[in-house]
Parts: C-alpha cells; structure tokens; sequence
C-alpha cells in the first residue's frame, strides 16, 4: 500500500483535550453538552496495528466508509476528490522534452494487447495496456459538449473531444485514431455493461452498433461502483519493483492524457448532495469509468493476483428474446431490484 495513502490511518483523531489511557482509546467531556465520550478505535487491539491487517480490511470499504467506520472521521466526503492517492508527481509520466503538445511519449508493445474501455450515453473511450505488472494509460477520446457551459463556449479539452451526434460516427473516429496511433496491435474493447440497453435514438442496442461497426464488445463484469473504484484504488497504490531500479507507480498515465489527469485529480468528485457517497455523474466521470471497465477485466491485478482473460462474450441474443426483455424492464422500472439485478 502507497505510504502518501497510509500516512494518516490508523491514528484516533480526538479533541486536543482528550484523555488517551491507552492506545486505540479515549475519553472527554464535551464541552457544550456535559456528555462523556468514550472512542475505542480499531487500534486498541493490537493484531489490528499492521499494514496488513489494514490492507486486507480496506478492501470491502469504501474511503469515505473506512473514514467514518474505522477511522471515526465523521466530516463529509461531499465534494471530495474519489481518487485521494492519485499523485500526478507519481502517476503521470515524464513528458520527453521538445515532445509536440499532445503527443502520446509512453511506450506501447505491439506484442501485447490494446485494452479500450467505452462508456455510452456521453461517449468516451479511453486506451490503455498492461505489462511488465503496470497498468498504463495512453490517451482518452470523449464526445464533445460536456465541458460546454454558459460561460464558456470552448472547452480545454478540445484535442481529446470529437464533435458527433451519434455513437456509429464516435466509433468510427476512436477506430482511425488508434490504427494511427498503435498500428499493428490486437484490441479487446470492453463496455459498460448496459450495452444490452436500447439506444435513446432507438437505433438498437449499443453492442449491435459497436458490432455494426466492426468492434465485438466485452460486457464489464460489474456496474457496482464499489467494485470499479477499489480496483482503480489498488492499481494507484500499488508500486512493484522495476527491473532497472527503484519502484515505480503501478498505474501511469501520459501526460497528453489531461482529461483522465484532471478527473483524476479531483475533477471527478463525490456528490456534494447527502453524505457523498456515490461518484457524481459530470464530465469527467465518462473518460473514468471506462478505465474502471477496463481494469476489472484485465489479466493481472495489484498485489500479485494473476487471472486468467476473460473470453470476449459479447451479447449475441435473439432479437425477438432482446424485445421481450427490454418491455420486462420497461413494466418494471419502477421496481427497482428487478431493473438492477438485469443490468448487472
């Protein structure tokens, strides 16, 4: 686990004027009311003191659950930046100098495959590959128009946005820039996994225009939003050896990619509405959750875990079967469970 990520876990955070009769506890008086409080923390067992222990607990909460379950940190996370470890010092490459603006400068191996993940609704696809135990990030495309706002008419990310009015034309573009970028590579396109939706322009389902289009789509294995941001967590905690030195980032991404750098950053936030618990949809959640798509398919996993691929299952049903499924959906929608359980 990154150090800049563990720095600050494991301390009870008390009032200064607090009793600590032993570590992991402590006792006060709060001043305005008179009640006495009494805060056990997970320290005060002393099998739960290790990096360890913490690590493989961390793993079925969320940040913002670990800070008001473990730490006793009860502050909102509205707002908040959903990556806190992401250090662009750390997870950004180096760009080489008199490298052109927008350039891609990291290496890609033609040898191993292309992964592209595809979000749907405000397209986006962003490029990546994994070796040598690293998960690298190389460029990201995004439909235009959700930077745009009153009070600009020009977004900063215009050299990674196409300007189309169909997911056919976004496709087609994503395709001429990566046979101009990685020539000669195999891809495996992965998808949100309501492709098995009906478009909005009631053109079909995303699959059948991705396939359409020349592309067979991998379905994510999963749309629940703890699942995709912990493995995104892993991979920028994780630091495995180099071969020809010190550790280096287990997630690094090009520094021409700006739009996945700026989500990453803080861009994309949790919602400032209710106790901030769920990523807010905005324009940087697009280019991010295609990296989360993508990373909960890959063949390798931090820390050590090795999986075999996923075979590419893309959603080959009948069309007649597919109707009859989206009118069951349709009757249902207001039953939620019903709805959930079928998109996922």
């Amino acid at each position: 686990m990154a150090e800049h990520r563990i720095a600050n876990m494991g301390k009870l955070k008390v009032p200064h004027y607090a009793d600590l009769p032993m570590q992991g506890v402590a006792n006060w008086v709060n001043p305005f009311n008179g009640v006495e409080v009494l805060a056990l923390h997970y320290t005060a067992h002393s099998e739960h003191r290790s990096l360890t222990w913490m690590h493989e607990t961390m793993k079925d909460f969320t940040d913002q659950a670990w800070e008001q379950e473990m730490e006793l940190n009860f502050e909102s996370f509205g707002g908040r930046p959903v990556y806190s470890s992401f250090d662009s010092t750390w997870h950004v490459a180096r760009m080489p100098q008199n490298n052109p603006p927008g350039k891609i400068s990291l290496t890609y191996y033609k040898g191993l495959e292309m992964w592209c993940g595809w979000d749907i609704g405000i397209h986006a696809a962003v490029i990546g590959q994994c070796w040598d135990r690293h998960l690298y990030i190389y460029a990201a495309r995004q439909m235009a128009g959700a930077f745009l706002t009153n009070s600009s008419s020009r977004s900063p990310y215009q050299d990674q946005e196409y300007n189309v009015s169909g997911l056919g034309q976004f496709i087609q573009l994503v395709k001429e820039f990566r046979n101009v970028e990685f020539p000669g590579v195999t891809w495996r396109d992965v998808g949100d996994p309501t492709i098995a939706n009906e478009t909005v322009q009631r053109q079909g389902t995303a699959e059948q225009i991705f396939r359409q289009n020349g592309i067979r789509l991998q379905m994510a294995p999963s749309n629940r939003i703890l699942n995709r941001t912990n493995i995104i967590n892993d991979w920028l905690d994780w630091s495995p050896p180099s071969r020809e030195g010190p550790r280096t980032a287990g997630l690094l991404i090009d520094p021409s990619c700006t739009l996945v750098i700026d989500g990453m950053q803080g861009g994309y936030a949790f919602s400032k509405h209710g106790a901030g618990e769920e990523p807010e949809k905005g324009a940087f959640s697009h280019t991010q959750d295609c990296i989360q798509y993508m990373a909960l398919c890959l063949p390798f996993t931090p820390y050590g875990k090795n999986r075999q691929p996923r075979e590419v299952q893309p959603v080959n049903v009948d069309a007649a079967l597919l109707r009859k499924e989206l009118e069951r959906v349709r009757q249902n929608r207001f039953e939620e469970s019903d709805t959930e359980s079928w998109r996922e």
